[in-house]
């Protein structure tokens, strides 16, 4: 069990990936490319989690537009658009959003972005049982590949009759590998599906 807590209590936060080094990032992602010939993923199972992907990139999209300055300048056309009308002779009601305050408005974009965030929190809520399962066995994956890189590294130090010291790349390898599993983990930070299975190309 990698996640101590349900997938319906999978909430967002402010995190970020760990594993900062790109490069090395990317080495790793090559090195279990395509997933689903070293069996780590089923394909029905990537093309559950790009469906779902691709639902929270556009929600990250509309959240990204809720700002404080875009609530702002809402109230400005808004002030502007009922201006026009009256300086028209058309006459303007200050009804519902027309009547609104900057303070409003502010208020109305805030709950637009709680609104947005609790969709994508149920995204990953429902890619979590998928996502958690890969992340097991990516980390399997990548122990094993860690522990042949060690052999080869030890028939070397051997053959020049020299003591064994781990490598950094095995150790690099490990290294992701108990980030895959850290039992503390919990996806947050309004975190992308790639940051969900950061070694994982999909």
């Amino acid at each position: 069990m990698i996640h101590p807590e349900p997938a319906t209590n999978v909430t967002r936060g402010d995190s970020a990936p760990r594993f900062a080094s790109t490069p090395q990032k990317q080495a790793i992602q090559a090195a279990f490319a395509p997933a689903t010939a070293k069996g780590i993923a089923t394909r029905q199972e990537l093309e559950k989690l790009r469906e779902l992907r691709t639902k929270d990139t556009n929600l990250a999209k509309m959240e990204s537009g809720l700002t404080y300055d875009a609530a702002r300048l809402a109230y400005r056309q808004n002030v502007g658009r009922l201006a026009d009308q009256v300086a028209a002779g058309e006459g303007a009601k200050f009804d519902g959003e027309n009547g609104w305050t900057p303070q409003d408005w502010q208020e109305d974009f805030q709950e637009r972005r709680k609104i947005v965030r609790a969709h994508r929190s149920e995204l990953t809520a429902q890619a979590w049982p998928i996502v958690k399962e890969i992340r097991a066995r990516w980390a399997a994956a990548a122990n094993d590949l860690a522990a042949e890189v060690e052999a080869q590294e030890k028939t070397a130090a051997e053959r020049f009759a020299t003591a064994y010291v781990p490598g950094l790349v095995p150790l690099t390898i490990r290294r992701a590998a108990g980030e895959m599993v850290d039992p503390n983990f919990t996806p947050a930070g309004g975190a992308s599906f790639d940051e969900l299975l950061p070694f994982l190309k999909f």
